[in-house]
């Protein structure tokens, strides 16, 4: 294999650059401009090529993709349908005990995922119709949406 090509030792210097800015710059450096930046510098310094970023359509179709939906999820919350989902998610269940909530969240998010592009927009508005319901409790509830999450991921493609 060779002792290591200027390129993939700037490669790891890069790397590290960006996980050190993602953990240890938050108060200085937003984590997506510190991505940004080491891109910038890997495209000077030759270790990428431009055609190696613009050749890659699968990435740029999740980046918009993406994009779109995380966009879409901050328009959702900014015109306060997320509150106002959780306060009417909250009145219909409230004749039932906090387990069966739970319960009833959980297998709603798990079908209701189908509906939506993605859970970007979905999560928050289960999580605010939990909150909303007295005596759930939240930490449970969480950690049940993140294993509905992972089941989704394996059986969804």
């Amino acid at each position: 294999m060779g002792a290591l090509s200027r390129k993939e030792i700037l490669l790891l210097i890069f790397v590290c650059l960006a996980l050190l800015c993602w953990i240890f710059a938050t108060a200085f450096i937003e984590p997506a401009v510190a991505g940004l930046m080491v891109v910038v510098l890997m495209l000077l310094s030759g270790v990428l090529e431009w055609s190696d970023i613009t050749s890659n359509k699968p990435a740029w179709n999740t980046f918009v993709w993406f994009a779109t939906l995380v966009t879409l999820a901050a328009g959702f919350s900014d015109v306060g349908f997320i509150a106002w989902l959780g306060k009417l998610g909250a009145q219909m269940l409230s004749g039932i005990g906090p387990v069966q909530a739970t319960l009833a969240l959980v297998l709603a998010f798990y079908l209701l995922h189908y509906l939506f592009a993605s859970t970007t927009a979905l999560l928050p508005a289960v999580l605010a119709i939990g909150a909303a319901i007295p005596g759930i409790n939240m930490m449970v509830f969480c950690l049940l949406l993140v294993t509905s999450l992972g089941i989704m991921g394996i059986i969804t493609p």
